[in-house]
Parts: C-alpha cells; sequence; structure tokens
C-alpha cells in the first residue's frame, strides 16, 4: 500500500473521506474538432466521495469550461433610424458537467498516489455575442446565437502528491469523447464583417478532447 494510499484512507478510518478539487485544464481538441478549435486554457471543479470506509472507490461530480475562439470589433447597427457604434463580442464557450468514478488502485509508488477514473457526462457548446453601446457603457445586450448538447465519455489517470495537512497536487490527463453536434468555429474565409458572428463559420463534427489538468486537491 502506497504511503499517501495510507495517509487518505487510514486517519479517521471510521468516516468517509471526501475531496474537493480544483485546477486548471489545457485542452486539445482531436479530429475534425481539432482543426476547428486551437488548443485552449480552462478550468475543472470536483467533489468526490469515497463510496464506502476503507474502499479505493470515489464517485463524484464535476463541471469544467473553456473558450473555443472569441472575436471582439466595433460594429455599427441602425437602431430607430440612428446609426450607433457597438463594441460587440462572440464566443464561442464549452461548458461541461460530468459525474465520475474514481478507483485508487494498491501501486507502489513511493509519496505518489496514482488513480483512475470513468466519466460521462455531457458539453454544452454555445455561442453567445455580447454589445456594449460605445456612447454609453452602461447600456450593453446580449443573445445566445448557437447551443447544443454533446454527450460525452470517457477515461483518466492521475498521480496525487502530498503539499501538506490535507492537500494534495494533482495531475491528471484524459480522453473524452464525444458526440457530433453543430458549432460555431472561427474562421478566415469571412473577409467581409457586418457583425461579429460573421467571423465563425457553422461546422458539425464529433466533439473529441484531450485534456490534460494540474490543480490541488483538499482531503475532508
Amino acid at each position: 500500500m502506497t504511503i499517501l494510499y495510507l495517509s487518505i484512507f487510514s486517519v479517521k478510518a471510521q468516516s468517509k473521506v471526501n475531496f474537493i478539487e480544483g485546477g486548471i485544464s489545457y485542452y486539445v481538441p482531436s479530429g475534425l474538432f481539432g482543426q476547428n478549435n486551437g488548443n485552449k486554457v480552462g478550468f475543472e471543479l470536483a467533489y468526490l466521495n469515497q463510496i464506502r470506509e476503507n474502499n479505493p472507490f470515489f464517485w463524484g461530480i464535476s463541471t469544467h469550461y473553456t473558450s473555443l475562439g472569441s472575436y471582439n470589433a466595433i460594429v455599427s447597427q441602425v437602431v430607430d433610424f440612428y446609426i450607433y457604434d457597438f463594441n460587440s463580442t462572440t464566443t464561442t464557450n464549452l461548458w461541461g458537467f460530468n459525474g465520475k468514478l474514481r478507483y485508487y488502485p494498491d501501486i507502489y509508488t513511493g509519496r505518489f498516489e496514482v488513480y483512475f477514473e470513468a466519466l460521462m457526462g455531457f458539453n454544452w457548446i454555445f455561442t453567445y455575442t455580447s454589445k456594449i453601446l460605445e456612447s454609453d457603457p452602461d447600456n450593453s445586450s446580449g443573445q445566445f446565437d448557437e447551443g447544443h448538447i454533446a454527450v460525452n465519455y470517457g477515461a483518466a489517470a492521475g498521480i496525487q502528491y502530498p503539499a501538506g495537512k490535507n492537500f494534495y497536487i494533482n495531475l491528471k490527463g484524459g480522453y473524452y469523447p464525444g458526440l457530433s453536434v453543430p458549432y460555431y468555429a472561427l474562421s478566415n474565409k469571412n473577409t467581409n464583417l457586418q457583425t461579429t458572428l460573421d467571423a465563425f463559420e457553422l461546422k458539425r463534427s464529433t466533439t473529441d478532447i484531450m485534456r490534460f489538468e494540474l490543480g490541488m486537491t483538499y482531503r475532508f
């Protein structure tokens, strides 16, 4: 049994262990999804609960977010027969919600603790445009241009290392395939831009992603 495994499960062995995790994620969209979206930085938050006392299985939930592309410009729009300038920003976002199962195998790695995860849930891929009136910054509006839910699943492997009482450094990498949905991706083809949405092109593909994470785990 590894040292960290013992530290996680032997202290207060009569009660179940809980984890709260947070970290920075590095997204690498793959396949056609990768051709339309570059590597992105985001974040993940998760909560896990030990299934039974002194048991290496945990279950939990997580959420993660990244921007898949953004375009900002000053655009002119006719409102009530007058021309107004707006600071407009269009962004395609990926926001995921997942259930997960984690297993800590009995692997001897010194102070490092190895774990494996299985995950299933969905990604909400949506494009949103916000506009702020240049002459009156307090006057703003926004609208959803496109939004679809893609079921996803996957597996990951990670390691934890103790960084103080009840805190651990967490490093993880995984592959998460997703079903096919339409989405807006930044495009260099559109040169005549009337709105910031014109800088995007509607695509459709599977939404497969590799994701690497570095963060902290708090045990309680």
